[in-house]
């Protein structure tokens, strides 16, 4: 085997792990539909083996590097969006059972949580429920057709809804 095709092959090895990963990660970002195109994209790294294997290396290599940078770049960016949202996530939901602790209740809407990152406030959702003590907290990262929810009432554990 040639240092070309062991080089082509790390490469191939490479990028088809980072795309597994970016898949699994669109479960938690974009939902299950969208898992379910990456895994489809991921397919298509068949097309650049062939092409290969017919000794057309540089155009394989760009093949494979363009499929890689459709899915990989945004699952990264989401995946770090992600891991703030949870921790403002959690951050809120501390911030309402220290309200609850205090007043006695818990408060109808978060207005005066102040926001460690300002620029996420929109993807979060609270809800507390009329005339019950509970409420939920919700955010989405990716596609607002998914959430991940609490709900003082389902215990203290964050739960997902992919789409």
């Amino acid at each position: 085997m040639t240092t070309l095709n062991i080089k082509y092959f790390t490469l191939f090895f490479t990028l088809i792990t980072l795309e597994i990963i970016a898949s699994e990660l669109a479960f938690e970002t974009l939902g299950s539909i969208n898992r379910g195109i990456y895994y489809g994209l991921i397919s298509l790294n068949s097309i650049p083996f062939i092409l290969f294997l017919k000794k057309k290396k540089a155009f394989s290599i760009i093949l494979f590097l363009v499929i890689g940078l459709i899915m990989i770049p945004k699952q990264l960016y989401l995946g770090i969006k992600l891991i703030a949202l949870k921790e403002e996530g959690a951050n809120i939901v501390e911030f309402i059972y220290q309200h609850k602790k205090s007043k006695g209740y818990f408060p109808n809407d978060i207005t005066t949580y102040t926001f460690e990152n300002p620029n996420l406030s929109q993807h979060f959702h609270y809800d507390k429920k009329t005339n019950q003590d509970d409420f939920s907290v919700l955010y989405y990262v990716g596609s607002k057709n998914t959430s991940h929810f609490y709900r003082h009432s389902d215990g203290n554990s964050w739960s997902y809804y992919p789409d």
